[in-house]
This record gives C-alpha cells, sequence and structure tokens, in this order.
C-alpha cells in the first residue's frame, strides 16, 4: 500500500519511501549526506557541456563533471530526451563516431571512474586495448580488487602451485578454501592471469 504521507522537502508532493523524504530526496541523502544535494537544473548538464566541457584546453589537467554520475562514477547527462555516457558523447565530438559499435571512450588519465570528461583524456580504443589501459593505470577490477573474489592472490598462488601434488579437497583445506575455489581457479574461470 502506498503511503499517504508526502514528502518533507519543500515543494515536493511526492510520497514518503522512508526519514519522511520521497525516493529521489532519500537517495541524495543516501548518497550525499544531505536530501538536497545534487539538484540541478536539467539544463544546467547541457550547457556545462557545451559552453565548458567542449571547449576546455588544458591538455594535462582533468577536467570533473559536476553532474549526475552512474553508480560507477561515469557521467551521464540527457541528451535530445536519451540518458548518455558524456564521455562517450565527447569522445565522438572530438574524434567522430566509434570505429565500431564495440569501441569503448578510454581515459588516458585513468580517471575516467572519477568523472574526467577531459576532451584531451579521450580516444577510441578496442574493448582489450581498453583493458590493457586500466592494468596499467591500475583501475581493473580483477583479483581481490573484484568485490567477488572470494581468495586472495596469495591462495591462488598457492593453489595453482599445489595443482597435480594434491587433490583438490586436499588443497582447499590446506589453503583454507572452498574445493569449487579451487576447481574455477585449475580451470582458469578465476585468476586466469597467474596461469
Amino acid at each position: 500500500m502506498a503511503s499517504s504521507r508526502i514528502c518533507s522537502i519543500p515543494e515536493c508532493c511526492k510520497p514518503v519511501r522512508a526519514r519522511g523524504w520521497c525516493n529521489g530526496h532519500w537517495i541524495r541523502w543516501s548518497r550525499y549526506g544531505d536530501p538536497q544535494a545534487g539538484q540541478r537544473p536539467r539544463s544546467a548538464s547541457f550547457e556545462y557541456l557545451h559552453e565548458t566541457v567542449l571547449s576546455y584546453e588544458d591538455k594535462d589537467g582533468c577536467l570533473l563533471w559536476p553532474h549526475s554520475t552512474r553508480t560507477d562514477g561515469y557521467p551521464v547527462t540527457s541528451i535530445d530526451g536519451q540518458r548518455m555516457a558524456v564521455h562517450r558523447y565527447v569522445c565522438e565530438k572530438e574524434h567522430g563516431p566509434p570505429p565500431s559499435p564495440h569501441h569503448d571512450a578510454a581515459h588516458s588519465c585513468g580517471k575516467g571512474h572519477l568523472a574526467c570528461v577531459n576532451r584531451h583524456h579521450l580516444s577510441w580504443k578496442t574493448r582489450s586495448e581498453n583493458f590493457a589501459d586500466k592494468l596499467i593505470h591500475g583501475t581493473d577490477n580483477r583479483g581481490e580488487k573484484n568485490g567477488y573474489s572470494k581468495a586472495t592472490e596469495e591462495q591462488a598462488r598457492q593453489i595453482l602451485a599445489l595443482r597435480g601434488k594434491m587433490t583438490r579437497q586436499q588443497i582447499a583445506e590446506k589453503v583454507g578454501v572452498t574445493r569449487s575455489i579451487v576447481a574455477h581457479i585449475h580451470c582458469g574461470n578465476s585468476w586466469r592471469w597467474l596461469q
């Protein structure tokens, strides 16, 4: 059943989700600690994009997007009524359309996840070229950096070193992980670059 109470923020008439705020104000509070943080007129991001980002001349320093971002930190805006990744839009304005639909707008600075939109830092790269850059910048999420990882790099190295010397169950008991983790590492489903 929908709440009959309305958001306590002045001029907001949406139903309450939590703490006396609507869903939008509650999300702003959870992200920024202020239910009214991050609110800007929708046209402000479009103006900033065209007046500041596309004419930015500093080739070295990052230009950070002060408006909406995705949960992974990459900037987004609305262009012609469609939500679009700002770095792809800027890259297309600077270098033309991508060579293929599979090309990424890659950041030479390695700070795309921090909302860098400096046009001088962007170029079209294949997914593998972009991933190679992430390894150089240290922004990849493989191994222990991946939130789903169930083993440390040291454990993965031990598991690989013991392959063929013990059963998977014995390795799992020795290293302190489950047998399925050992199997995934032996099969190359995880920690593949160590093999």
